[in-house]
């Protein structure tokens, strides 16, 4: 057989490398069909923070959001989604921890707070709970989930706000036992055959995701199959052009000592390399405990498109599982920001 008849074979999914003649008219064929999906980035609503990021979140890129227990990893994520789904952009979110019906709950609460107006409808799950079952009891154990909401003050437009993105929002319950990269890629497959054109993917939380080694081959342990789901979830974000946003939690040493560092993120060291943002949650000073209010300090650790070094603290309310998208105090490598990211001096001249 001659090299010119020759097949040369590579396993699905690979490529041979591409000329960067090729390339171009590839990129250049995109352009002109007006395929610009993969250059605009996708906010998630917290507006200092997205201009650290460089607008958003980008195709392509492997987002971790890591931190100690409590600092409101899992809020962030389902409120970042809704804010996603609110500008049509789909976001499918994949809870390990929590089920798709306490995750809607958690919507619920988080949409009766309205912070611009100052008013806290009162939609906590406690108040939920009791209202329900208040209602069940006197209806026979028969009761609809709008009569219950118009039956708390100020909730009754909570579902028309849910209905402005709950098309664009994806939740779905992982399981560690079966829940893969590969199927948390099908989800997303599915979601592009169905014409989605941009897609977030945002995983709660990476150290849960299920791994099966090939037939033969051995068990790694825990620290390799961290790695290689932070591998394959790197892989899903550059083959189909999304943003993948990875919940990481702490290792033992890391919350011993309290303030959590993209160091102390549970893996190998690939953890801290493989991602191109990295941002840590940490605890702040508590605004109001009888309201539950408290802050959360935000610090963007690792950006390959923008500026590192930067923290943005957020108040958390925690009773209605919602930010104040308004960040509050912001500081570069130590040194105040003002909203234009501008040097404040400190002390008194």
């Amino acid at each position: 057989m001659t090299q010119a008849t020759q097949r040369f074979m590579l396993p699905a999914g690979l490529s041979f490398p591409a000329s960067v003649q090729e390339i171009t008219e590839q990129f250049d064929r995109r352009l002109r069909q007006g395929k610009l999906s993969n250059y605009r980035p996708i906010p998630t609503g917290f507006p200092d923070l997205d201009t650290v990021l460089g607008g958003g979140l980008h195709a392509e890129d492997l987002i971790l959001v890591g931190g100690g227990q409590g600092t409101g990893k899992t809020t962030w994520i389902l409120q970042a989604a809704r804010n996603i789904a609110r500008d049509g952009v789909l976001a499918i979110v994949v809870c390990f921890e929590h089920s798709e019906l306490y995750l809607f709950q958690r919507l619920l609460a988080l949409e009766s707070y309205d912070p611009a107006g100052g008013k806290e409808a009162g939609i906590t799950r406690d108040v939920l709970r009791d209202r329900i079952l208040e209602m069940a009891e006197a209806g026979q154990g028969h009761t609809r989930l709008d009569e219950v909401l118009q039956s708390i003050p100020g909730a009754g437009s909570v579902l028309g706000r849910m209905g402005a993105y709950w098309e664009h929002l994806r939740l779905v319950r992982g399981s560690s036992r079966r829940t893969s990269v590969e199927v948390i890629e099908t989800y997303l497959k599915k979601a592009r055959a169905e014409g989605c054109e941009q897609v977030v993917v945002l995983v709660d939380y990476l150290q849960k995701v299920h791994y099966q080694p090939p037939v033969g081959a051995p068990w790694p342990d825990p620290l390799q199959r961290i790695g290689i789901v932070m591998e394959g979830l790197k892989d899903v974000a550059l083959d189909h052009g999304v943003p993948v946003v990875a919940v990481a939690a702490a290792d033992d040493e890391g919350l011993r000592h309290g303030h959590i560092s993209l160091a102390d993120l549970w893996g190998p060291s690939l953890v801290q390399y493989e991602c191109d943002v990295g941002i840590i949650l940490n605890p702040g000073k508590r605004v109001d405990d009888r309201r539950g209010i408290k802050n959360v300090h935000f610090s963007v650790e690792k950006n390959r498109s923008g500026p590192d070094g930067v923290a943005i603290t957020y108040p958390l309310h925690g009773r209605y599982f919602h930010f104040d998208a308004q960040g509050t105090d912001r500081t570069a490598n130590g040194r105040r920001l003002d909203r234009q990211g501008q040097s404040v001096q400190s002390g008194v001249g």
